[in-house]
């Protein structure tokens, strides 16, 4: 049988459904069915009118169906829960919902022009943070008489921005504030051409300030070396490094696993693990076999067979001496091996009654009866298929068997580049004044005003 499920979005937004798809996630029982429920999914194709269909030949469901629109982004627009017999059986469906598109193009304000740069020392010692630059252009090509258009003061690491100076000009320099004997503090701006064939300001200048030469000695060869220790410098950089970071942008679809430990031993194990009382016990199942295989709650029946072959049920040491071991049919072996008993319950019988024999086997297998019982009747709390609010209903499992939730699709995001500066903060009782070198037990009295 197959269900057609219709989509239709009331705001009127969505019209296309082209390469949208249509997400179905319920619980089938297990097989065999002392496993438990299996969590499937099922992914359908939409087509352009929004009709889905979903074949269901032979289909089992226990519990919710979680149903889930997924957009051609990738993102899930909608999910609900619904009742299987809404969907189970029924020729169609259909799935009502609203949706919202956000323009984000109508949110973003434009910025205005901007003029962006930076002022670098060309031998890379000076600091060129907190520096004023004072721009002049001139709109006259012959003579040129230049005018201040605009200042601005540099930010960390020589940056600088400013509203972007619209207009046709000849020439611009930039005049740097700091102290010079030479002129070297003025430095032209090469201007681009617009359309016209005039000139304009670029929209990123790159200012270059030369070093001061003076007695015809560069500046950069009269270093000592005496500011390699600045301690006047409050924001010098003590470290840098840098380091990623992942921000995900969309959630991948998701499938629950239950996880169930079925931990059970067979009565064929636990007579071999008691070899001394194995003997009185599987003589008494040889005696009255429907005691055991008959008793209420055991899946296997026993039957003698005449003529049926003998064999030794374990080898010495195990189920009686030689010569003295009790003698069972091959049918009878993989009956004991059938009869499954949890461990749990044998912990509990051994812990109530000390000792396995032929007089208290028979509580065991009841222990066990009863277990199975309560197993059978308890409610057990079925876990989301895909992902939920928590709530009374969906409550964290903290003291139950856990829910595994594996990734089922492929999640998307951005990875982000971080760079990270630590800078020196001064001294807490104020800035360093002065710093006076002495020798090796020299004293010196200083006053300060």
């Amino acid at each position: 049988m197959t269900t057609k499920i219709q989509l239709e979005e009331t705001g009127g937004t969505i019209t296309d459904f082209t390469n949208y798809q249509v997400i179905l996630l319920f619980q089938q029982p297990g097989t065999p069915p002392e496993v438990g429920t299996t969590a499937t999914s099922s992914m359908l194709t939409v087509s352009k009118s929004g009709l889905a269909e979903f074949s269901q030949e032979n289909l089992q469901v226990e519990g919710l169906i979680n149903i889930s629109v997924k957009a051609p982004a990738g993102n899930i627009i909608v999910t609900k829960e619904i009742e299987k017999n809404l969907l189970i059986g029924q020729p169609s469906f259909r799935l009502e919902f609203g949706f919202t598109r956000v323009n984000l193009t109508d949110k973003i304000v434009q910025p205005t022009g901007m003029l962006t740069g930076r002022l670098l020392d060309v031998t890379g010692k000076r600091k060129m943070d907190e520096i004023q630059i004072v721009i002049f252009a001139s709109a006259s090509s012959t003579p040129e008489q230049f005018y201040p258009l605009l200042t601005v003061t540099t930010e960390t690491g020589g940056y600088f921005f400013a509203a972007y100076p619209s207009g046709e000009f000849s020439a611009a320099n930039a005049v740097i504030g700091i102290q010079s004997v030479t002129g070297k503090n003025k430095v032209k701006i090469t201007l681009d051409k617009n359309e016209n064939d005039k000139g304009i300001f670029p929209k990123r200048l790159l200012l270059v300030l030369e070093p001061e030469e003076s007695d015809g000695i560069p500046a950069a060869k009269k270093d000592c070396g005496c500011d390699d220790l600045d301690f006047h410098d409050p924001k010098r950089i003590l470290d840098e490094f840098s380091f990623y970071s992942i921000i995900r942008t969309s959630d991948p679809e998701i499938k629950a696993y239950a996880i169930t430990q079925q931990q059970e031993i067979s009565l064929e194990d636990l007579l071999r693990a008691s070899p001394t009382s194995s003997y009185p016990i599987v003589t008494g199942i040889i005696a009255d076999p429907v005691r055991v295989f008959g008793h209420p709650g055991m899946s296997s029946t026993f039957h003698v067979q005449p003529g049926a072959t003998a064999l030794i049920a374990h080898p010495v040491g195990t189920l009686g001496a030689a010569g003295t071991a009790p003698i069972l049919t091959e049918d009878m072996s993989q009956a004991l091996k059938k009869i499954k008993i949890k461990k749990t319950v044998v912990r509990d019988f051994m812990d109530k009654y000390k000792v396995l024999n032929k007089d208290t086997y028979i509580n065991l297998l009841e222990m066990n009866d009863a277990e199975n019982v309560k197993n059978a009747t308890q409610d057990v709390l079925q876990a989301p298929l895909g992902r939920t609010f928590l709530n009374s209903n969906n409550l964290v499992d903290w003291d139950n068997d856990p829910t595994i939730y594996q990734a089922t699709s492929i999640a998307y995001g951005h990875l982000l580049h971080y760079k990270q500066q630590w800078l020196a903060d001064g001294y807490s009782l104020g800035d360093l004044v002065y710093s006076l070198p002495l020798a090796p037990g020299q004293k010196k009295t200083n006053c300060c005003f």
